[in-house]
């Protein structure tokens, strides 16, 4: 992480993180990571208690998660961070009369001012170990000509590789390789010439990367404009 928000080119980072390790250590080394002023950061976390969060991932870390988004919101507010945190709920089928309070209440209950909430009711089918019987699954609608907008988001992987896009379908074992671009210190412009190669392959040939044929989060592709850099410049999005 340090050496993306150190690239010149990098002026915004998106932290990405389920909180099970982020613990004390990893807490001091994230509120030490230099140019702290580019980071923003989002906790994906499941239902509101122990049981809807063992039902969507499978493990028994509620406890654990709240207890790391409470630390880390606690030393945030402390310092005075105007860091924005964004918290992404996820729930089950049943789980339909949750509000942003609910959440609020277990996840930012120190009131971190900058703190908001996104609930997230539906999913794409993309297998694993949780039953889809108990999520409201999505239907795709990637499949479309234009490519999705989606492929000008970049994602700095933990062990330095560099990807287009960073939604839950592109990060799937064994479906990403066609969205991998390189690596953190492979040339901007070749990023940029693999980027663009990409989305050529869909407008033009209808090539659509496997990772992207399932996928729900589509958002019609209508060009970048020449006078802007590359929007792998412009953002950047780290999953932890």
């Amino acid at each position: 992480m340090a050496r993306v928000l150190e690239l010149p080119a990098v002026n915004w980072v998106h932290f990405y993180t389920n909180a099970i390790a982020f613990d004390k250590k990893r807490r001091a080394q994230f509120m030490a990571l230099p140019h702290f002023e580019k980071l923003s950061l989002n906790f994906s976390v499941g239902g509101l208690e122990r049981e809807s969060y063992r039902q969507l991932y499978g493990v028994d870390r509620f406890d654990r998660v709240r207890r790391n988004i409470h630390a880390v919101l606690e030393e945030l507010k402390a310092r005075g961070e105007r860091t924005e945190v964004g918290i992404e709920l996820r729930l089950l089928k049943w789980q339909t009369g949750v509000k942003v309070k609910d959440a609020v209440a277990v996840y930012n209950p120190m009131g971190y001012a900058h703190a908001g909430v996104n609930i997230r009711r539906s999913y794409d089918h993309i297998g694993g170990i949780i039953k889809p019987d108990v999520l409201e699954l999505n239907e795709s609608i990637s499949k479309a000509h234009r490519p999705c907008q989606m492929l000008g988001d970049t994602r700095f992987a933990a062990d330095g590789s560099v990807w287009v896009c960073g939604c839950t379908v592109s990060e799937q074992p064994g479906k990403q390789e066609e969205l991998r671009i390189g690596r953190v210190n492979t040339p901007p412009e070749i990023l940029a010439e693999r980027r663009e190669r990409l989305v050529r392959n869909w407008r033009e040939h209808n090539i659509i990367p496997e990772a992207c044929q399932g996928c729900s989060h589509y958002i019609q592709h209508r060009g970048w404009k020449p006078a802007q850099p590359p929007l792998f410049v412009q953002r950047g999005r780290i999953a932890g």
